[in-house]
């Protein structure tokens, strides 16, 4: 029973960019299309986010809007005196 050589690395443990079968051209690409990949993932969770804060603004002024203006409201006079439940 023979094992993997010690030596070579599996191919699939690998990190992509750390094989040794690609040519110094192909890894350029390779970092180029993993770094635009992360670019266009930024600029798709910032559009979201932008576009939730819109809605989020729109529909507080809509559901403002839609309110009854509001109530006169009287309240009761507030005791003069201390009345013991708070120390001063």
């Amino acid at each position: 029973m023979r094992g993997p050589e010690p030596t070579r690395k599996d191919p699939r443990r690998v990190p992509l960019l750390e094989r040794d079968d690609l040519k110094p051209e192909e890894r350029a690409r390779i970092g180029r299309a993993a770094a635009t990949l992360l670019g266009w993932g930024l600029v798709a969770t910032a559009v979201l986010g932008l576009l939730a804060l819109w809605h989020l603004v729109r529909r507080g002024r809509i559901l403002r809007a839609n309110l009854a203006p509001p109530k006169v409201v009287s309240l009761p006079e507030s005791p003069s005196k201390p009345t013991g439940l708070f120390p001063p």
